[in-house]
């Protein structure tokens, strides 16, 4: 390839994405990569590059222009490639914010991590960690499923297998129950799916993410008795109710059980968070407090009856417990 001039033209490509033409800035991630050892289809992607804006020099990015959107709306757009990196199998996810004329587009690589079937029961599941997610653990911001599901891969991991209590707690996926994974119905029967792949005596744990707030939920398969702890209310979601005995009523079935009567939730006090933001946090917290006891029912009753707040250096401890966990998956 030392005929080509590639690192000279990819130089000027980059010259013109940064002053004039921003639309190259994906392109010219790709082709970065390999401009210390490049091969024939690197420089062939260069010429594609150089087509591409001879094409479309009258081409321009216009701010400010005639359009039917309100100035003050703003209007996104969301894609992702689905791991089609034939080098890395990681997913590149881009997404573009139009306001008052101007626009936003960063694109973001995110990590596929693989969680074992012991933890969540079943196949395993693949899931994909973004720049985002752990900026927002990093932060302290709101976090989602897959920050979630991470935690319980790794109390799976660190707690239960070594501990010896595999037989006494089991991980329910954040993802299947929580209101984005549909209509009432599905996450009843997500769950049952579950708790039928359980031993009698074990306590399913289910972090719980309903409207975008956080709760824990107990579940012990041979009583079909449930705990329910939420750091911030002081009433039972009627959603989250109406789940659990469909879930309860399916299981009955299944396992040829006569009961038929109503399910009693148990709520319990626990810590309650200052704002609306930790209640994540807490779920980690809490969920983590089980894993060294053999008698949770016990531990239900004894144990959550404060309600003051963790304090700082436990929740910090929670996050920085996390992060140590991930860092090896995110750094190449």
């Amino acid at each position: 390839m030392e005929k080509f001039p590639c690192a000279s033209c990819a130089g000027i490509l980059m010259y013109v994405m940064v002053y004039t033409r921003p639309d190259l800035a994906h392109c010219m991630s790709v082709v970065s990569r390999y401009i210390v050892n490049p091969r024939d289809h690197y420089w062939t992607a260069l010429k594609w590059m150089l087509r591409y804006v001879k094409g479309t020099l009258s081409t321009s990015l216009v701010y400010g222009g005639k359009t039917d959107q309100n100035e003050e709306e703003v209007i996104g757009f969301v894609d992702s490639d689905y791991a089609t990196n034939l080098d890395t199998r990681k997913t590149l996810t881009g997404y573009v914010f139009t306001v008052l004329g101007g626009c936003n587009w960063p694109a973001k690589k995110s990590k596929r991590y693989y969680i074992k079937p012991e933890v969540f029961g079943g196949e395993g599941q693949e899931c994909w960690i973004s720049a985002d997610e752990v900026e927002d653990v990093c932060e302290l911001h709101k976090i989602g499923n897959t920050v979630m599901s991470l935690w319980c891969s790794y109390l799976q991991e660190h707690t239960l297998n070594l501990g010896g209590l595999r037989n006494t707690y089991a991980f329910n996926n954040p993802a299947s129950v929580s209101t984005e994974a549909g209509k009432l119905k599905q996450r009843s029967e997500n769950l049952c799916e579950r708790m039928m792949g359980m031993q009698p005596e074990q306590w399913l744990i289910c972090p719980w993410n309903s409207d975008d707030h956080w709760l824990t939920i107990m579940i012990h398969a041979n009583t079909q008795s449930v705990a329910y702890l939420d750091s911030t209310n002081d009433f039972i979601r009627t959603d989250i109710m109406k789940c659990i005995q469909n879930d309860v009523d399916m299981y009955r079935i299944e396992k040829n059980i006569r009961n038929k009567g109503p399910v009693k939730i148990n709520q319990y006090t626990c810590r309650q968070q200052p704002d609306g933001v930790q209640c994540g946090y807490y779920v980690m917290k809490i969920i983590q407090s089980f894993m060294t006891i053999v008698n949770p029912a016990s531990f239900l009753k004894n144990h959550f009856k404060l309600d003051a707040p963790y304090s700082n250096e436990e929740i910090n401890a929670v996050r920085d417990e996390w992060a140590e966990f991930v860092k090896p998956l995110i750094i190449d």
